[in-house]
């Protein structure tokens, strides 16, 4: 349910290409491991610099390296590891919250001891998914701290945005300061990146290591040779035309890798020799710094990301037009539709048809007829599916400033909004409905869905049906969901996932049903822990949403008229009232015997009559005045006592246990002393 929680990105994935790519050429990197400051970073035992940035240009290979390390991390004895790759523009890899969850989410697998600390997170968090970024970094710093050795290494940070790499390079920075002194090396940090102005203000505290033209060049000379090989054999060339088209390679290569690469794969595409020759031509090739990427995507227009997006979002908003999506037409039958596979991509549509304008819109040119164009399209849209939400919406002026691009939309304001409603869909926040999208879009989605489960169920399908639209057809409403898109097989067991959506806050005790189920709201839990466990920290944060209204109950007595609204009211009086005095439970204080006729009543005399009832506090000062723990309070010793048995808590002992030790060691070395330096009488 944790790793569920934490939604991490597959980073074990990345790994697996990462290291395929070095198997098919062995002794890639090698030389990376021979450099004096890795090995000073690297080394188990003593390390000189725990914090490193490695840099270079750009398509020097520096994820290849990343990877190496990795993997000769993972080789080592008592020594625990854990990685993520960032990605510009993919929002899955390329935020602080998406960082902290991925490495959570490796730690978890390592040490067994967070993983209570975490469900304790988990359940009172109110969040379906890890999203507050300010509880991942107080989990991250914990996780962080609970192990002896612990290598970190984080590829790509500089295709992060600034301030999300701000904030990733800063909470590891400060995390390793705070360290006790002795334990400085138990935590490395290798960050990987290009080596520019802006990166290198985040990276200025921690030395560094360039990764330059003479270090790859061997790498690159092993690769293209390889791959002018097949080049030969696939246009049969002769041996010293093989290797003229070698040495142009790696000169123009300058260094970069992924030149080298990506200028190979894109000549063994050629189909004819003279295609061949033509594409080696001096003006063709790219020189110095140049990357192979612009020939592609910008001198020969081969992708433009502006009319990509622009494709993209004509194709989503033309095809929510389709008569097949006018349910509110009465004569409109779906069902006839679905065996063609008409609403395959429906799901897609409705979830990103705002995504790709506003991508657009971000990077638009000057091609004013691709902006009528996406502007009428928006317009018949809107004609279609808008009406007025039932609760005003406050778009940010940054989102609105950039849809102005659109001003001569008759539709203008009214598409801001849908605009705004349908990308907020996307993050799982708890403050707004399913149905935030333009209402008449969502009842379109539903009513075909409906309809979808009706002839693509189990007990319908055929394999065609299965193909189009999956085999897994009851799916989640929620638009930010994986089972938006990939569902389930049972109406019931779509249901039941839903309810975790509504009901996010989960029970802190194992078995119990509560922590399957979870309750409305962070009061109900609380509630339901004290009534049915018997004990509840309340001093957690409180709950960040309004409770629902709350249900109006009576609870009647039956043996006299009385009534009330609350089970523990009547209870009580069922007890005061009803009940023989010789069979009433009594409760006993455990410090002076006093006995009580309610636990209330007994716990408020312990509380206010001995001194013992007073909080219990994780810490103290050590002889030498400073500080140890974590300074929580707990209601109750035992808790306190739990605490300390955790892995949290070990770390809030560390000190207090080692200034014992050392008074232990000093107090038997004097022993010991005595013993020899006194003469027999």
């Amino acid at each position: 349910m944790c790793h569920q929680w934490l939604v991490a990105a597959n980073c074990g994935a990345d790994q697996e290409t990462y290291a395929r790519v070095r198997q098919e050429y062995p002794g890639t990197g090698q030389w990376f491991l021979q450099k004096n400051r890795f090995r000073s970073w690297f080394d188990p035992n003593f390390c000189s610099t725990p914090l490193l940035w490695m840099n270079g240009i750009p398509g020097a290979g520096k994820t290849i390296l990343a990877s190496l390390v990795i993997e000769e991390a993972q080789k080592l004895q008592d020594v625990h590891i854990a990685f993520f790759y960032c990605r510009y523009q993919d929002n899955d890899k390329s935020t602080f919250l998406r960082v902290a969850r991925g490495i959570l989410s490796q730690l978890l697998l390592q040490d067994d001891g967070l993983l209570s600390y975490l469900y304790n997170k988990m359940s009172t968090s109110g969040q379906v998914t890890l999203s507050k970024e300010t509880v991942a970094k107080e989990l991250l710093e914990i996780a962080l701290k609970a192990f002896e050795k612990l290598y970190i290494v984080i590829d790509g940070i500089d295709e992060c945005e600034k301030d999300e790499r701000h904030k990733i390079v800063s909470l590891f920075e400060k995390t390793w300061e705070s360290l006790p002194q002795g334990d400085a090396d138990q935590l490395r940090c290798l960050f990987v990146s290009q080596d520019d102005n802006i990166a290198r203000k985040d990276f200025e505290k921690m030395p560094s290591l360039k990764v330059t033209e003479s270090d790859t060049q061997r790498d690159i000379v092993t690769y293209v040779t390889a791959k002018s090989l097949r080049i030969k054999t696939k246009f049969d060339l002769t041996a010293d035309r093989q290797l003229l088209i070698q040495d142009q390679i790696i000169k123009s290569a300058d260094g970069m890798f992924l030149f080298a690469h990506l200028m190979t794969s894109y000549l063994l595409d050629q189909t004819s020799v003279a295609e061949l020759e033509n594409e080696l031509s001096p003006e063709k090739i790219p020189q110095g710094s140049t990357r192979l990427e612009d020939m592609y995507l910008i001198d020969k227009h081969c992708v433009d990301l502006g009319s990509g997006e622009a494709a993209l979002a004509l194709l989503c908003l033309g095809y929510l037009v389709f008569e097949g999506f006018d349910v509110e037409y009465d004569e409109l039958d779906i069902s006839e539709r679905v065996p063609s596979g008409y609403y395959g991509f429906l799901d897609y549509a409705y979830a990103y048809w705002s995504r790709h304008v506003d991508a657009y819109l971000r990077v638009h040119d000057t091609n004013e007829s691709t902006l009528r164009e996406v502007s009428e399209s928006a317009e018949v849209f809107m004609d279609m599916y808008w009406t007025q939400p039932q609760t005003k919406t406050v778009v940010p002026k940054s989102f609105f400033a950039r849809w102005e691009l659109l001003k001569d939309n008759r539709n203008f304001d009214e598409l801001v909004v849908a605009g705004y409603l349908a990308q907020r869909q996307l993050v799982a926040l708890k403050t707004h409905a399913t149905d935030a999208q333009a209402p008449k879009l969502c009842n379109m989605l539903t009513k075909v869905r409906e309809c979808l489960e009706n002839v693509v169920s189990p007990a319908n399908a055929t394999e065609k049906l299965r193909l189009m639209y999956g085999k897994d057809i009851f799916r989640c409403p929620k638009v930010h969901c994986v089972r938006f898109y990939s569902g389930f097989s049972t109406a019931q067991e779509r249901e039941d996932h839903v309810l975790k959506h509504e009901r996010s806050f989960f029970c802190s005790f194992p078995g119990c049903a509560m922590a399957i189920l979870g309750c409305a709201t962070l009061k109900e839990l609380h509630k339901h822990e004290t009534d049915f466990h018997g004990t509840f920290d309340f001093d957690d944060d409180e709950a960040e949403y309004p409770d629902l209204p709350p249900r109006t109950v009576s609870y009647d007595c039956t043996q006299c008229d009385a009534k009330f609204t609350r089970n523990f009211n009547l209870k009580n009086h069922m007890r005061s009232r009803h009940q023989a005095a010789e069979s009433r439970p009594t409760y006993v204080c455990t410090t002076c015997g006093k006995s009580f006729g309610k636990k209330g009543d007994c716990d408020r005399h312990e509380t206010t009559t001995h001194s013992r009832a007073k909080s219990f506090v994780c810490g103290g000062e050590l002889k030498d005045g400073t500080p140890w723990g974590c300074r929580r309070e707990f209601n109750r010793g035992d808790i306190l006592k739990r605490h300390w048995t955790s892995a949290i808590g070990k770390v809030c002992m560390l000190p207090k246990q080692q200034e014992e030790e050392a008074e232990a060691a000093s107090s038997n070395a004097s022993a010991r002393t005595s013993t020899v330096s006194t003469p027999n009488t």
